[in-house]
C-alpha cells in the first residue's frame, strides 16, 4: 500500500475523473496549435489524465520520492 500523501490523492482523484470524463468530452475544436493539430476539451483531457497516471505509478514505486 502506498503512503496516502496529497499528490498520491489527487493523482488517484485526477486519474480516476480524466478517465470517466474522456469519453464525455467535447470533441468541438477551441484553437488549432503550431502544428496545425485542433486543441480539444478531449484531447486535453487524455494528456491530464496520463500525466496523473504516470506521477502515480511513479509514486507507487518509489521512484518519485516518498
Amino acid at each position: 500500500m502506498p503512503h496516502l500523501d496529497p499528490v498520491t490523492i489527487v493523482c488517484l482523484v485526477g486519474a480516476t475523473l480524466c478517465g470517466v470524463l474522456y469519453p464525455r468530452a467535447s470533441r468541438r475544436v477551441w484553437w488549432i496549435d503550431q502544428d496545425g493539430d485542433g486543441v480539444t476539451a478531449r484531447r486535453v483531457c487524455g494528456f491530464f489524465g496520463l500525466l496523473c497516471a504516470f506521477i502515480l505509478v511513479l509514486k507507487v514505486t518509489g521512484r518519485l520520492g516518498r
